[in-house]
């Protein structure tokens, strides 16, 4: 409804939004449905992402490996702190 999902490789996916839905909110939806199921399905995966919002406005040039790598930085941080808030790593 918002845009669409992309198998990058792996278990990693790309989601394109493609309009100006509220990122965060669809974001807190999903974490939040996922959570849900998981009380019913326990095998199902922790899911850790990266967001990366392209300013239009920008006078910057965007490319696709540039918006990959700072989603990915967005990634590994958002990783990091899921993991500290689960106990997993102090």
């Amino acid at each position: 409804k918002y845009g669409n999902c992309y198998r990058i490789g792996g278990d990693e996916f790309a989601v394109i939004i493609t309009d100006n839905a509220d990122v965060e909110l669809l974001n807190a939806k999903f974490l939040k449905k996922l959570s849900e199921m998981r009380k019913e399905y326990t095998i199902l995966p922790y899911v850790s992402y990266g967001v990366f919002k392209y300013d239009k406005s920008s006078k910057e040039t965007l490319n696709t490996e540039k918006a990959k790598k700072l989603a990915d930085e967005n990634l590994y941080i958002n990783k990091d702190n899921e993991k500290k808030k689960r106990g997993i790593i102090n």
